[in-house]
């Protein structure tokens, strides 16, 4: 009796558990669906990594932790600025594509304003040492350091994958559209595989500017690092 009693008990946990995994999901698509259709939110979708090989000497990718900035009248007041940070899971060890396993780009998302946005700081770890950018991503004179892109109301807009190249400042741009889609589609977040579309990256060196509205407008400037 003591045994089917503990099945029993374990079997009330799991299903408990299955049931409020299964509502937050429920709730996420809902939230997600109202303000699309409110056309006051944007999503952006985005990795930062770079190529690296394990232990056991296979090709796999290490994630970077990163902050955006949007830009706005606030953007060089840290205490005002309206900023987002990209977690690499919780744990700076993460790597995908490898013997462990794989992060998706539904993880690798987030709820945001309308607007221009700049990568202010990226860091991330490749077992014995840590990597840091300096921060901001941005110059006074308005030069991208790292990446910027735009998000329109109603978008979901997916970046790529950016590729740290030879541990410097340039990002390369890679892009996995398909891989995106899938993605959401075994998450259930339907609402947004019907929305998401590849938006411009724009690469070290662009200029940001305002028009005489005081709107902020991205100038891409190509290199070889930009897209690809």
């Amino acid at each position: 009796m003591m045994i089917n009693k503990m099945k029993f008990n374990l079997f009330c946990c799991a299903f408990f558990l299955f049931l409020l995994v299964g509502g937050c999901s429920r709730d996420l698509s809902n939230k997600y669906s109202k303000n699309f259709n409110a056309q006051h939110k944007s999503v952006v979708i985005m990795k930062i990594s770079e190529p690296y090989k394990n232990f056991f000497k296979k090709e796999c990718e290490l994630e970077a932790n990163f902050r955006i900035v949007r830009l706005n009248d606030n953007y060089n007041d840290k205490s005002k600025r309206e900023s987002y940070f990209f977690d690499a899971g919780g744990d700076k060890w993460m790597v995908h594509n490898s013997w462990l396993f794989e992060i998706g780009y539904d993880s690798r998302l987030a709820m945001i304003n309308p607007g221009v946005y700049y990568i202010d700081y990226l860091s991330w770890n490749d077992g014995p040492t840590n990597y840091y950018s300096s921060s901001p991503g941005i110059s006074k004179k308005g030069m991208i350091v790292y990446g910027a892109f735009e998000v329109k109301p109603g978008d979901v807009g997916y970046v790529g994958k950016l590729y740290i190249k030879d541990r410097t400042v340039y990002l390369e741009k890679i892009s996995e559209i398909e891989k995106v889609k899938n993605d959401l589609i075994k998450s259930k977040q339907t609402d947004l595989v019907k929305k998401v579309k590849e938006i411009e990256f724009y690469g070290r060196g662009s200029m940001v500017h305002r028009d005489d509205n005081g709107i902020f407008i991205l100038k891409k400037v190509e290199n070889e690092f930009t897209t690809h």
